[in-house]
């Protein structure tokens, strides 16, 4: 998990800093990243509420406090935040937020997430892995397998390929 919450931060950070066009939305956004990598996570929370209510349209700052609500704990409202980014265009963040529902003990939810995440990104075996593994779990051998075998071929990933006898 820790990984994953490197590479999110890493990703929200690029995200930010490239694709924000307004100034104060710009800046607030990037100051919250620099407060929160400074351990000052309540501040760059509340930057990220006056950037929201500055621009409600724009997904960077929704997916950067949904990410630091997941951080504090509060997952609901970081459910919440990752949906209203995927909702405003950051197609993105279906990862993070299936790796979320997966992460609190709620699988199921992970999946419709997890499979819009692959329109975007098919080369990502980590995803094909998950949502095998959700499959798996849920008694859903056949599914397992096909996400299995399309992992495979679109990513070549050893970690894809079907155990002995399950064809």
């Amino acid at each position: 998990m820790k990984k994953t919450a490197i590479i999110v931060a890493c990703i929200l950070a690029l995200i930010t800093l490239v694709s924000c066009q307004d100034k104060g939305y710009d800046a607030k956004t990037e100051e919250a990243q620099k407060l929160y990598n400074d351990g000052k996570i309540l501040p760059a929370m509340r930057l990220l509420d006056e950037a929201i209510e500055k621009n409600d349209f724009k997904y960077e700052a929704y997916a950067m406090r949904g990410y630091f609500y997941w951080q504090l704990g509060n997952f609901e409202c970081a459910v919440s935040d990752y949906k209203n980014a995927i909702k405003r265009g950051g197609k993105y963040y279906n990862y993070p937020l299936g790796k979320l529902f997966i992460d609190i003990g709620r699988p199921l939810d992970a999946v419709e997430y997890l499979n819009d995440y692959i329109k975007y990104d098919k080369k990502n075996p980590q995803v094909y892995v998950l949502l095998a593994n959700i499959y798996q779990q849920s008694g859903d051998t056949c599914m397992a397998n096909y996400v299995r075998d399309e992992g495979y071929e679109a990513t070549g990933d050893e970690r894809l390929k079907k155990p002995a006898g399950t064809d």
